[in-house]
């Protein structure tokens, strides 16, 4: 992901691993000001944030309350599906890949036949699959990789549900 290698050599004495990643001369982002955080704050959307793994569910309810969105999480796509049934949410955030559960793509297909006009972000460690693609071409919003930023995740999310 990052366009790096890794250089391997042995000898009798041992192995040296050499990680390699290209120099970059831009300024390394700085924690976003009060100002910037302003600007990307929600209104109290509903937020469904659907992923399998707690630390990430955690993560991303402590973003989103902290921007002023209603967000709750699930920890797979059949409750994910059960809920939307129920409580329609403004937004839904999908990891693709969910154990043993149904993947997001799967979750999104099955939204979008409850509520075609559904909105949706993806929110995956994985970089950009077939499966994203899919799931951006059915109707899905922005990707954003993790580990994401507060920053990262307030842009894509007020981009998105002011589509």
């Amino acid at each position: 992901d990052h366009n790096g290698y890794v250089d391997v050599n042995s000898s009798g004495k041992g192995t040296t691993f050499d990680l390699i990643f290209p120099a970059t001369r831009q300024d390394i982002p700085q924690e976003p000001t009060q100002g910037s955080l302003e600007e990307i704050k929600g209104r109290g959307q509903s937020i469904l944030v659907v992923d399998d793994l707690r630390d990430q569910q955690d993560i991303a309810l402590s973003i989103l309350t902290r921007l002023g969105y209603d967000a709750r999480a699930v920890d797979n796509g059949l409750e994910a599906v059960d809920i939307i049934r129920e409580t329609p949410a403004d937004l839904v955030i999908l990891d693709m890949i969910m154990e043993p559960s149904i993947s997001g793509l799967e979750t999104y297909r099955r939204i979008k036949k409850i509520n075609p006009g559904q909105k949706a972000i993806i929110a995956s460690s994985t970089i950009e699959s077939e499966e994203v693609q899919t799931a951006q071409h059915s109707g899905a919003g922005s990707f954003v990789k993790k580990p994401y930023t507060i920053l990262d995740m307030g842009i894509v999310v007020k981009e998105e549900l002011e589509k």
